[in-house]
């Protein structure tokens, strides 16, 4: 058994009958279970600058595994609409983007039994939290008791599952206890508090599961007392740039071992909200709107920071996509990055995949499974062979990140586009990597690409690779802007599109004649996507992008004269003033 792109998910259907002394069958317990070895290594190391440091990272197989995925909250507000069908369509979502990791929320619940039948099929690590969050529990005979019982429970329940791979603690109590009210009155009394909760839930859980670690806290080191949040070892969740109100590049300056938590937000498009929320009070700032919205200043974050970054939008339809857009850049900036460092970083988890009802939040996927922009980048982000630009200091710096098990050789060009769709400058490029490697293969100044040609605001900049790994074909593409959105003025992209019938099913083949950022592309009415949407298209480049029904949200199949006159397409010139 394998994570998602890492092999097949094999697994086996197995019995276990005990006979009465006369033969007869007095018991058989059935199982679905997957043979594979997990290990979560922490080696003592250092950092570059020399501090103490520990790895952290999951080993399958014997194979490293880079975890990329995101955090997980109870997908509806009322059990029972948590049915098979929505697990599928969510965590098929997971790995449609290329995740292998799901994180289950300590301030949740612990998951019906097929969502973990499910992590198997489709071969998600489950990095599963007991559900304690953000509190000091008590340490009485009675709590104690009951959590020991509880944890017992659940370990005997999922233990069989090939794709369990953690049992952690808590969610931030460590974090609270040692930073949030470390100087509040009562913190010897805390600390002693939690040392004995969280012990006796140690020693239960490794008793009842020897074969997988417990984690003491997410985040932490899985020491008591010390730094929770150390980037050198552990897990860390980063939160600086939402909460904080950090520019996107304020990723840059951390590099942990694994960040298990971090996000930003967006609203979900126009008609989930307008399914809700009465027309007078589609506005940011609504008394409702605000309702929608359980992170205090979000609506004002969210707002702040597309000022920052991104044009003003026209309308409140437009705000909706264009908050997506904005959320889609910074969780980009920050798993780019992560991943350009491995193996020192060897897990992105971001903050959250779902949403349990219609609201403004960290979601990549909203409340009735409508793909937001993020979605989509995390297909391209999450890609097995990341192709990345950093614009650093006056240079760009190409980047080729790899999860393949098998060296790769790549091939391509790094192309400076004006927005008219002008090439200014092309870098061929060529590389080979070990596997599993990360590295820069080509520096370029920028003044020099530009050659007075075109200023900074003027252009996107395209890096497009292709080779094999392991005898298949691999292929990357990126971008890159030199400034902010907002300083950048599009003209009419001059999309061309052709919606046809293909060997699985609709295809929409698209082009432009200039640079068009964020093409969006939606056949109205339906439940669905176009994989590969949201993409910042290339002049003079076809693309195709397959339509994917979602069917586990009950979308039927479309003929093609009505998906025709339902078509509509888009782009970031349509959003904007």
């Amino acid at each position: 058994w394998w994570p998602a792109g890492e092999g097949t998910q094999k697994l086996y259907d197995l019995a276990v009958s005990w006979e009465n002394e006369d033969g007869s069958t007095a018991q058989t317990i059935e199982r679905r279970i997957g043979l594979r070895t997990l290990e979560l290594v922490t080696t003592p190391d250092r950092s570059p600058e020399g501090h103490r440091g520990e790895s952290f990272y999951f080993r399958v197989n014997g194979r490293a595994i880079f975890a990329r995925g995101a955090n997980w909250i109870p997908a509806d507000q009322l059990v029972d609409r948590c049915t098979p069908a929505v697990y599928r369509h969510l965590l098929g979502s997971m790995v449609e983007a290329h995740m292998n990791m799901v994180r289950v929320w300590g301030g949740g619940w612990y998951e019906q039994d097929s969502f973990y039948d499910l992590c198997d099929e489709l071969g998600l690590l489950v990095w599963q939290d007991f559900m304690m969050a953000c509190a000091i529990y008590p340490d009485t005979r009675d709590f104690v008791a009951e959590l020991t019982a509880e944890a017992r429970y659940q370990v005997r329940r999922l233990a069989d599952h090939p794709s369990i791979a953690l049992w952690c603690g808590d969610n931030e109590n460590a974090k609270a206890i040692w930073q949030w009210w470390a100087k509040k009155p009562g913190h010897a009394k805390r600390v002693a508090i939690y040392q004995k909760t969280l012990g006796a839930l140690r020693t239960t859980c490794e008793a009842e599961d020897p074969s997988r670690r417990f984690w003491l806290s997410s985040p932490s080191n899985d020491e008591f007392g010390g730094e929770p949040d150390d980037a050198n070892r552990g897990d860390v969740h980063y939160w600086n740039v939402w909460h904080g109100g950090q520019p996107f590049s304020d990723y840059y300056n951390v590099k942990p071992r694994f960040c298990s938590e971090f996000g930003f937000q967006s609203f979900p498009e126009p008609r989930t909200l307008t399914a809700v929320v009465a027309p007078e009070d589609l506005n940011p700032s609504s008394r409702v709107m605000e309702h929608h919205q359980r992170s205090g200043n979000g609506n004002v974050l969210i707002t702040n920071t597309m000022a920052r970054e991104m044009p003003i939008p026209k309308d409140f339809a437009s705000f909706c996509f264009v908050s997506q857009i904005n959320q889609a850049m910074a969780i980009r900036t920050a798993v780019e990055h992560w991943r350009r460092l491995k193996p020192w970083c060897m897990g992105a988890i971001y903050w959250q995949v779902n949403d349990l009802w219609p609201v403004a939040s960290w979601s990549s996927i909203d409340y009735h499974g409508r793909w937001k922009v993020l979605h989509h980048a995390a297909a391209r982000f999450f890609a097995p062979l990341l192709a990345s630009i950093v614009h650093d200091q006056g240079a760009l710096t190409v980047w080729v990140t790899s999860d393949h098990s098998a060296p790769v050789t790549v091939a391509g060009t790094l192309e400076v586009v004006t927005w008219s769709g002008q090439r200014i400058a092309s870098v061929p490029l060529r590389a080979s990597l070990a596997a599993g490697a990360s590295r820069a293969i080509a520096t370029k100044d920028v003044d020099r690409l530009l050659a007075g040609k075109a200023q900074r605001h003027e252009v996107c900049c395209f890096v497009r690779l292709s080779g094999t790994s392991g005898g298949r074909h691999v292929a990357a593409d990126n971008f890159c802007t030199l400034v902010p959105w907002k300083w950048v003025t599009v003209p009419d992209p001059g999309i061309r599109t052709a919606l046809r019938s293909g060997r699985r099913g609709l295809e929409l083949h698209v082009s432009a004649k200039r640079v068009a950022p964020f093409v969006h592309a939606e056949i109205t009415g339906t439940e669905g996507h176009f994989a590969g949407d949201w993409q910042v298209l290339q002049p003079g480049r076809a693309y195709v992008l397959p339509w994917v029904p979602h069917a586990d949200r009950g979308q039927r199949e479309l003929g093609l004269a009505e998906a025709r006159r339902r078509l509509v397409v888009s782009s970031l010139a349509d959003f904007t003033m």
